[in-house]
């Protein structure tokens, strides 16, 4: 039976209306419910990284999985499976497609984009899980639709925001331990990508090592935002 230790959070104002719970159950896994403008989110995470992610605005469902194997993505009947040692380009070209018609993602876009615009607006204050979510996972899901830049994007600003935070940190908190496990899960991203498109690599063997640095880079975020959930689920009233 799973042990949970939950905390219920909405917001009902200016602000879009949202809701969610984190749990921790017996097995080392983190579990995050979350609502948002309409998108139900439900993922479940360990310390490994390895995850599952289920987007869902009523009978549209869009499910991704990492785990030892690689990824796995379910949208709109069809199954991808793609190993974390890397992706052809083709592979990445009819996941896109696929994706692409998805109406559920097209609105979780939206969320994350609003969520990017509430990070730029409060500068380096800390930000909730939820958001933390939208933005970490956004990107990701902007990745495999084709933006190529998503990752790095997330990673720079989540290095930027985390030194800004610990600066001014008297005590290490949930949020310092994430920015930096982040941060040095984006150094590794940077030098991985360097070394995939560097000239000594055949053309036709970069993107696959790039897709892999990709991969490893989620894993490890993955990984880092296991540990954040863990220590955000506090109850209320202790």
């Amino acid at each position: 039976m799973r042990t949970m230790v939950a905390v219920w959070l909405a917001l009902a104002c200016a602000a879009p209306a949202w809701a969610q719970q984190i749990e921790m159950d017996g097995e080392n896994r983190a579990w995050l419910r979350a609502s948002v403008e309409g998108v139900s989110i439900e993922k479940v995470v360990d310390e490994r990284g390895d995850f599952t992610l289920a987007i869902a605005g009523g009978r549209d469902v869009v499910r991704l999985a990492l785990g030892p194997g690689g990824l796995t993505v379910e949208t709109g009947g069809q199954q991808f499976r793609v190993e974390r040692a890397g992706a052809t380009a083709a592979q990445q070209a009819r996941l896109r497609a696929a994706l692409a018609r998805s109406g559920v993602l097209a609105a979780f876009r939206r969320a994350v984009a609003a969520a990017e615009l509430r990070a730029d607006a409060r500068g380096g204050e800390r930000r909730g899980v939820l958001d933390e979510t939208l933005l970490l996972d956004g990107a990701w899901v902007s990745y495999l639709m084709g933006d190529e830049a998503a990752l790095a994007r997330h990673g720079r600003r989540v290095a930027r925001e985390g030194y800004a935070l610990m600066r001014v940190s008297q005590f290490p908190s949930c949020y310092d331990y994430y920015y930096s496990a982040m941060a040095a899960a984006f150094s590794l991203l940077l030098k991985c990508n360097q070394e995939a498109l560097a000239g000594t690599q055949p053309y036709y063997n970069r993107p696959i090592l790039y897709w892999a640095c990709q991969a490893e880079y989620l894993a490890r975020t993955q990984a880092a935002y296991y540990q954040f959930l863990a220590c955000s689920a506090i109850p209320i009233g202790r």
